[in-house]
C-alpha cells in the first residue's frame, strides 16, 4: 500500500536573512515563530528532525478532519502569497 503519515516542505525561499547574530537554527526558528503566531501554522522544524539544512519543515496531516486540513491550506496560500508579493 501507498500511504503517510507527514511529508517534507521546503521553505527555504522564506527564510529571513542570516546575520552575525543568527546562524542557521535562530533564522529557522523565526520562520517557525512566524508561521505560528501570525498564520496559525504549526509545522515542525527540520532541526528538530535532525535535518541538516535549515527552511525544511515536516507537516504531520493524518491527525486533520477535512475541514482542519482545508483551512491549513487556505492560511497557508494567505503566507505564500503575502510572502511572495
Amino acid at each position: 500500500s501507498d500511504s503517510t503519515l507527514f511529508l517534507w516542505i521546503d521553505l527555504r525561499e522564506f527564510l529571513p536573512s542570516p546575520s552575525p547574530e543568527n546562524d542557521n537554527k535562530d533564522i529557522e526558528r523565526e520562520l517557525y515563530l512566524d508561521l505560528v503566531k501570525n498564520y496559525g501554522l504549526l509545522f515542525t522544524p527540520g532541526d528538530s528532525m535532525r535535518m541538516e539544512l535549515p527552511g525544511f519543515f515536516r507537516i504531520v496531516f493524518t491527525a486533520a478532519s477535512d475541514k482542519e486540513f482545508a483551512l491549513a491550506l487556505e492560511r497557508f496560500e494567505r503566507f505564500v502569497k503575502e510572502k511572495r508579493a
